[in-house]
């Protein structure tokens, strides 16, 4: 995966209030529009992908500067995004996140997870798109103005590999159902530590990821729900494939056998209150979606564990209902998931009689007593 030159990170996420050292716009179009300058200054504009914004001259003295110069607080508390849109609004978005994670960080879990909660960050604050490919496209028509540099320089012309493009949008489909990350937490904007934009003395720096400085900009955040995502051309091919590798990915989990239902294990789930009960993460989902993202969904949720489950029911009253129940009083979840450590196996069920599935091995037995047998059970 494409590495980021010294100008890519330099730029890739930088804001259209303009810092101290530019003179403020006489007409500023806050959502939707690049900033419009009435007078013409010097400097490339604040969100600029022009090599001017660099101040350094040279990775070497980019590094002096960002070294010598301390951070000004932690990290705010990054709240959890919650998607409000359909399911092609949510396919735009996942694809959108993905995209910017790919190709701003590389294929790096740690980098990917920075530059989407930066993305889901700016959605809520007042002065950005209020959608996740608002955000991420935003000024990608201009050669100078692109906020993501990878929108306006010609890399989407790459296609990420398949493998790498599969644990991208794992990582967006977490982000957008609430995962944070609170290395970077609030922050809005960040460059790579061998440049020294003009920009970064007017912003708070709040945090380092890898080779990455992160910055907030103040002001305008916002509890607002998403707007309705844009059409984006270029992500045409990429959108494409997606539903089908969805449904791919959820018919290649392992199929379960008789045997899974009847065998006994002494593990139970504790009846504590709220999401994660036990080793078992309860859910509500939309039965409007489609059955392969659920399995999309759980294989997010459960990254990077070795033992992980998920139990999920139609409506958010069967959930309340059922989370404060014994485990074998519980109703019958209409999808479950199941990573077994010790067989290192992962396993997605659902109940055929509410959806269908192209192989009879992917339901759940329809009796409550072999589904809770199933759950305490090694693969």
């Amino acid at each position: 995966m494409r590495a980021m030159t010294a100008i890519v990170a330099a730029v890739g996420l930088c804001s259209y209030a303009l810092p101290a050292a530019v003179r403020a716009p006489v007409s500023v179009t806050a959502r939707s529009g690049p900033v419009m300058l009435r007078n013409p200054v010097v400097k490339p504009p604040f969100g600029s992908a022009a090599p001017a914004a660099d101040t350094a001259g040279s990775p070497e003295k980019a590094h002096l500067l960002n070294d010598a110069r301390r951070f000004d607080a932690p990290p705010g508390l990054a709240r959890p995004f919650a998607f409000a849109g359909g399911e092609q609004d949510h396919l735009r978005a996942l694809t959108c996140l993905a995209a910017a994670g790919l190709y701003e960080a590389g294929d790096d879990a740690a980098g990917e997870r920075a530059v989407m909660q930066v993305v889901l960050n700016r959605v809520r604050h007042g002065v950005y798109p209020a959608s996740v490919c608002g955000v991420v496209f935003q000024g990608s028509e201009l050669s100078t103005g692109c906020q993501f540099t990878f929108t306006c320089d010609g890399a989407m012309t790459r296609r990420p590999a398949p493998e790498a493009w599969r644990r991208a949008r794992v990582l967006a489909a977490a982000a957008l159902s609430g995962a944070v990350d609170p290395a970077v937490g609030d922050a809005t904007h960040y460059h790579a530590d061998y440049v020294y934009p003009y920009w970064a003395p007017s912003l708070t720096k709040v945090a380092q990821v890898g080779a990455h400085v992160f910055y907030r900009f103040a002001g305008g955040h916002l509890v607002r729900p998403n707007a309705p995502e844009p059409v984006i051309e270029r992500l045409g091919a990429l959108m494409g494939s997606e539903q089908a590798e969805v449904e791919t990915t959820a018919a290649s989990l392992p199929t379960v056998t008789e045997p899974a239902f009847t065998a006994a294990h002494p593990s139970v789930m504790a009846g504590n209150p709220g999401g994660v009960q036990g080793d078992a993460i309860l859910l509500a989902i939309d039965p409007a979606t489609p059955p392969g993202r659920w399995a999309m969904d759980a294989l997010s949720r459960c990254a990077g564990k070795a033992n992980c489950r998920v139990v999920a029911w139609p409506s958010p009253a069967m959930l309340e209902a059922n989370r404060l129940r014994s485990p074998f009083q519980r109703d019958l979840p209409v999808f479950v998931f199941i990573r077994d450590p010790a067989s290192h196996r992962d396993l997605a069920l659902w109940d055929c009689s509410a959806v269908t599935r192209p192989d009879m091995r992917q339901c759940l037995p329809p009796d409550r007593v072999a589904v809770q047998r199933l759950l305490h059970t090694p693969l």
